[in-house]
């Protein structure tokens, strides 16, 4: 009731993705991934485009036919049936594990992924400011605005500034899907393009289904949540909090800041900013039916004299005194003391040598080479990019020493030792004669 599934503000023959849009989603599924509830494969799609494009030959009569198939599909989805028919063409949860994965149509698949790259944009400027866990190096400025605030709370001893790290309990389980759709239609392109295929596939009732020991299975019409890990789950979600977030900034105010990583939410400020904001949130949290995870809840202060007060003023939460051996992680990460960065930082280094040690227990080198190249040197820039350079520096060296071993041992580099010419090789990408 009071869903409009029809594609608005569109000519009759303007479309709303064309072939190159089509190819390049195409090209980017994955060849190895397990075939769809119809039998089909990604690699069968793909071998289809990988076909000569010629006009008129039968490659391209397929591509064309493909294409629009999957238009009309998006532009009129009433004329292809009822809501029986979508309930089965989005597939189903399985729901073997705590977070259910997703089984579903191929074909949905491409259509999912298209719509999305298309509205990328309109996703990132309906989930507003706050949220920036799928924006690029959101996840680092969200680290180090809770940073400044630490060294900003360090300056003014006198004041009581916290910072509150929140957690939703089985968040993407319990997103409201109309809350979901009504945030699509507050946004003009989104309201003609995604919301109408939004509102036949994943407003419905979906399929729960949990396999027993025996060949019965109990399958439940779920009609909330998002899969997670699904196409445009995490910007889904966003969209559907970004009020929350945006309500929760309005009532701090001041020298307050929200920051989001999908949905994890972290409160920055003073006390009685931050105290605002929790007394508006459980008004607020009731359309996203965002649920607090309250054992993942805790109060974080640079200054010990203030915990009697903070202990009196929060009561339902934690109060840590960061400092020394003692922080926290904040999407990846490790904020507080020079020690607990080291700490965090030690081990990561410890990891990334035994993942490296892991590595030669392949016999190709081939093999070894391309998963040093794509596993192990981005493990630790992610730190790096959040630590202070003074604290990070050794570790870093340490880092660029073991890689360096490793791809010695792999080329087998006499005395495991590279020239000045070669190490500078290294550092540069192929296609700079690296």
């Amino acid at each position: 009731e009071g869903v409009d599934t029809r594609i608005r503000d569109l000519g009759p023959g303007e479309p709303l993705f064309n072939m190159d849009d089509l190819r390049r989603v195409i090209k980017d599924l994955s060849p190895h991934a397990s075939p769809d509830c119809t039998g089909h494969r990604a690699g069968h799609m793909q071998a289809i485009f990988r076909g000569r494009r010629e006009l008129g030959s039968p490659q391209r009569r397929a591509q064309d036919a493909i294409l629009e198939l999957l238009h009309q599909l998006v532009r009129e989805p009433d004329r292809v049936g009822d809501n029986e028919f979508w309930v089965y063409f989005t597939g189903a949860k399985l729901a073997t594990i705590p977070r259910p994965v997703g089984s579903q149509n191929l074909f949905f698949k491409i259509i999912s992924a298209v719509l999305d790259r298309k509205s990328s944009a309109q996703f990132c400027e309906l989930s507003g400011a706050g949220h920036l866990g799928h924006t690029p190096s959101g996840v680092m400025a969200a680290a180090l605005m809770a940073q400044m605030e630490l060294d900003y709370a360090v300056s003014v001893p006198e004041e009581p500034r916290v910072i509150l790290k929140t957690d939703a309990t089985k968040a993407f389980q319990h997103a409201s899907r109309g809350n979901i759709y009504h945030m699509l239609t507050q946004h003009d392109t989104l309201k003609a393009t995604f919301a109408p295929w939004y509102a036949h596939t994943q407003r419905l009732t979906q399929r729960m289904v949990y396999p027993s020991s025996t060949m019965d299975t109990a399958i439940i019409e779920a009609s909330g949540g998002i899969t997670q890990g699904s196409i445009s789950g995490t910007k889904l979600f966003c969209v559907g909090t970004a009020m929350l977030v945006a309500g929760l900034q309005a009532t701090g105010g001041g020298t307050s800041v929200v920051t989001a990583i999908t949905d994890d939410i972290t409160l920055h400020g003073s006390v009685a900013e931050v105290e605002r904001m929790e007394a508006a949130r459980e008004e607020l949290q009731r359309a996203p039916n965002y649920l607090v995870n309250n054992d993942k809840q805790s109060i974080y202060t640079v200054h010990e004299q203030h915990v009697v007060e903070l202990r009196a003023r929060f009561p339902q939460h934690e109060v840590v005194v960061v400092g020394g051996k003692i922080g926290f992680t904040l999407g990846g990460a490790p904020l507080g003391g020079d020690e607990y960065i080291k700490d965090a930082l030690l081990e990561s280094l410890e990891e990334t040598k035994r993942a490296i040690e892991a590595i030669f227990k392949l016999e190709s080198k081939q093999e070894q080479l391309l998963l040093l190249r794509s596993c192990i040197t981005g493990r630790i820039v992610h730190l790096l990019g959040a630590v202070p350079p003074g604290i990070s520096k050794e570790f870093a060296e340490e880092h660029d020493r073991a890689v360096y071993d490793a791809l010695a041992r792999i080329l087998d580099i006499p005395g495991g030792k590279f020239t000045m010419r070669e190490y500078w090789q290294v550092q540069r990408r192929l296609s700079d004669h690296g």
